[in-house]
């Protein structure tokens, strides 16, 4: 069952319970970061005689903690271990942990800081150095040392990662040890570079990749993360940021500066004038194709990064924002679809282990694997795998506007996982097609493997892949989709990715020309509207016009 996860203030709770956007399948998190003020962090906020402890009791909701590191300035917090136990004792496999944000890519930029891009020779930095390289003016206008996966002691005691192998080692590092010191509640936030590996090898129970328009391949963010979940038995989730536009901002509706994050957006210098309001960040349109997108994905859990100050204008009356009606359709919309069924993937891509952190900006430059050249002994593999990838799931530009690299458009729909060449054989046995990117797959028992690498592989895979479709379905125009099996039909959902100019001047404009023509041909099925218009019959098929950044919704009944 699908739960979205709100942030949790006790002042903005009752807005949640005022418009019906909280029940039995809703989650909460409690949000901390250097700024927030101390009667709003855990060991106090999340006490047993609070309301947050009181709603999670009663209620058995996921919970967890947003953030214990990463995407801020490193803060080092004196968890009330006992209080943690209570909560894992009370909500059991409920209880995510502590949010690890974008940790690896965020080492790296550590490193970049401090060594301002020139290492020295040995690699080595006093904390003297470090503070020096690492000091940055914050959103309230203060100066602080800006580093975001760790401290400026564990820094001073390391050497810089001078080799892939080095890098690779530190990252290890640093995930054992936060898993260790939080007993093995993590909950991994990747981004740029995601690391299931890494993260499941550890023991990591739940996985959540940031998607938004910062970040490009949101499609291969899930087929990744949903394939490596279920090869592993993980839950998944998906967490929007709603940062971007013209001029990277984000997002920001309400209409004083008391926001979950304690932050004084009105006067935030952090970035170079990044500006918090109603026409910065990504556009609605946006925010509702991610959220669509994660709940046809089969995701288990959605959570946000700046909810509680876009949901609601205010924490008095609680008129909902532009963001909050985006945010209140959906979960109306989850609460009238609880059964979705299962969603719809016949295939999995199988990629080398030895891209061992899928990094997406290698997907974009195809020259650099962890901001380092690609080694030559693997050129090819990697090369081979990111053409395929990209024809597959699209590639990562935007064409019309400044979105369309989030959720890309390409020929094919959302019919695929994607996991490591080393997982285990059983979890192959799902899917009725692989497409082996590795090269170690060979010939698997009454299953169809096709040799990605060769120049046939994708036509190849377009000739098979109909067969395992009902009623040989296909969908052709600029569009991505997914497909969800009910007991009784599919649910077919149509993405128009294009055609959304987002920035600070202007908001959001909707550009003309950029409707998406859509036909469906499927034998044996009648398509029914659930959220668009009704389609045209012809011959067969059937024809929908999808406006820009826009989802339409249809049954297909047997």
């Amino acid at each position: 069952m699908f739960h979205f996860i709100h942030g949790y203030r006790k002042e903005q709770f009752a807005g949640l319970v005022k418009h019906n956007m909280f029940d039995k399948t809703s989650g909460l998190k409690l949000h901390q970061i250097r700024h927030t003020p101390d009667e709003l962090r855990f060991n106090v906020l999340a006490r047993k005689d609070g309301e947050l402890y009181s709603i999670l009791k009663e209620n058995r909701s996921l919970f967890y903690i947003d953030r214990l590191q990463g995407g801020w300035w490193f803060l080092s917090y004196p968890y009330d271990r006992r209080l943690i136990e209570i909560y894992r004792e009370m909500l059991g496999e409920n209880f995510l942990g502590f949010q690890m944000h974008e940790w690896a890519s965020n080492m790296h930029n550590d490193w970049m800081r401090i060594t301002g891009g020139q290492p020295k020779p040995d690699g080595r930095y006093t904390p003297e150095e470090i503070e020096a390289a690492a000091r940055s003016a914050d959103h309230n206008g203060n100066s602080n040392v800006f580093l975001e996966s760790a401290s400026l002691r564990e820094y001073a005691g390391m050497t810089y990662p001078f080799t892939e192998a080095q890098e690779l080692a530190q990252y290890d590092w640093l995930y054992r040890d936060r898993m260790q010191n939080t007993s093995g509640h993590l909950l991994p936030c990747d981004s740029y570079y995601m690391y299931p590996r890494k993260e499941i090898a550890a023991g990591t129970r739940a996985l959540m990749p940031e998607v938004g328009a910062q970040i490009f391949h949101e499609r291969i963010q899930v087929a990744l993360t949903r394939g490596m979940a279920r090869a592993y038995g993980c839950r998944w989730g998906m967490y929007y940021e709603p940062w971007g536009g013209d001029f990277i901002s984000c997002s920001y509706y309400k209409r004083d500066t008391v926001n979950e994050w304690g932050l004084r957006v009105s006067e935030s210098v952090h970035w170079k004038g990044c500006t918090f309001t109603p026409n910065s960040g990504s556009s609605r349109e946006l925010q509702k194709r991610i959220y669509y997108h994660a709940l046809f994905s089969g995701a288990d859990f959605l959570s946000e990064e700046h909810g509680n100050a876009n949901t609601f204008y205010d924490w008095h009356d609680y008129e909902l924002s532009p963001y909050g009606k985006v945010k209140k359709d959906f979960l109306d919309f989850a609460a009238d679809h609880r059964e979705l069924g299962d969603v719809f993937v016949p295939a999995v891509i199988v990629i080398p282990k030895e891209f061992e952190i899928f990094d997406l900006l290698y997907m974009d430059s195809g020259t650099e694997y962890l901001q380092r050249p690609v080694d030559p002994t693997l050129a090819t593999l990697f090369g081979v795998m990111r053409r395929v990838l990209m024809v597959i799931f699209g590639d990562g530009k935007a064409v019309h506007g400044n979105e369309g690299h989030c959720i890309c458009n390409s020929r094919f729909g959302d019919l695929f996982d994607i996991v490591y060449d080393d997982v285990p054989a059983s979890a192959l046995d799902s899917y009725d097609l692989i497409l082996d990117l590795s090269g170690h797959m060979g010939m698997l028992p009454a299953k169809t493997v096709l040799d990605g690498r060769k120049e046939s592989g994708i036509r190849e895979l377009e000739e098979q892949l109909v067969s395992y479709m009902p009623g040989g379905l296909q969908v052709s125009g600029a569009v991505s989709w997914t497909l969800n099996k009910y007991e009784n039909g599919y649910m077919l959902a149509v993405f128009n990715n294009e055609g959304i100019l987002r920035s600070r001047a202007r908001g959001t404009e909707i550009l003309p020309g950029c409707e998406a023509e859509v036909t469906v041909s499927v034998n044996g099925y009648t398509p029914v509207p659930v959220m668009g218009d009704t389609p045209v019959m012809e011959d067969g098929k059937f024809h929908l016009t999808v406006s820009p950044g826009n989802v339409a919704v249809y049954n297909l009944k047997p």
